[in-house]
């Protein structure tokens, strides 16, 4: 059996599905991002919410401006799987196809698939009977692996910091030293009996003469 007669491997099962059509109009692209956004969010993964709204608005800006025609509807598709989320925006101007480019410092548009590319997994185009279907797909991750990866961050940041202070300088930990700016000034956060080291150096003999009775 040669490598054309195999048979492709089945697609993944869907999971969820939501498909609407919109007018071709600037509030569309709003109200597209804003339910993509709800939607995303019911089914399980409000991790993936801002990668979502901004690849369903560039996509369905692209369909108004390059892909629009007069009485005609463009098409929002999403399906999720067990290991990724599609994006499909359809316009009816097939013959337009979409293409990377660089955009001029000075130039208004033509950012919106540099945003697509960097943002998606894999994305590409392909053929209708009458237009074409812009598609963009994400890798899913697991609410319970980005927990840990959050979890996991705010340990680092919450170990011990170095901060200097000009003169003065010494290690700074929640509820512990307070650092001063000043030499010769007493740290406030140590106790007697509190088993608090203070660093800050030592204050200098007062100069007054003893007040006399």
């Amino acid at each position: 059996m040669t490598a054309a007669q195999e048979k492709a491997p089945a697609p993944e099962p869907v999971l969820q599905e939501d498909r609407l059509d919109y007018t071709p109009t600037a509030r569309s692209v709003h109200l597209c991002r804003r339910r993509a956004v709800r939607l995303v969010s019911e089914w399980g993964y409000p991790n993936h919410v801002a990668e979502v709204a901004l690849l369903v608005s560039e996509l369905a800006t692209n369909a108004l401006l390059h892909g629009s025609v007069r009485g005609r509807l463009f098409r929002v598709h999403l399906i999720l799987t067990a290991t990724a989320l599609r994006i499909e925006v359809s316009d009816p101007r097939g013959e337009r196809l979409p293409a990377v480019r660089e955009a001029q410092e000075d130039d208004c548009y033509g950012r919106g698939l540099l945003i697509v590319d960097r943002l998606a997994d894999r994305w590409g185009v392909e053929p209708r009977t009458v237009g074409k279907t812009v598609f963009a797909e994400l890798a899913l991750r697991r609410r319970s692996d980005v927990e840990v990866s959050a979890r996991t961050s705010r340990n680092r940041r919450s170990g011990p910091a170095h901060i200097s202070y000009g003169p003065t300088s010494h290690t700074y930990r929640r509820g512990g030293c307070r650092p001063v700016s000043r030499p010769g000034r007493r740290c406030r956060s140590g106790r007697p009996g509190s088993g608090h080291r203070c660093r800050c150096p030592p204050r200098a003999a007062s100069s007054r003469p003893a007040r006399r009775g």
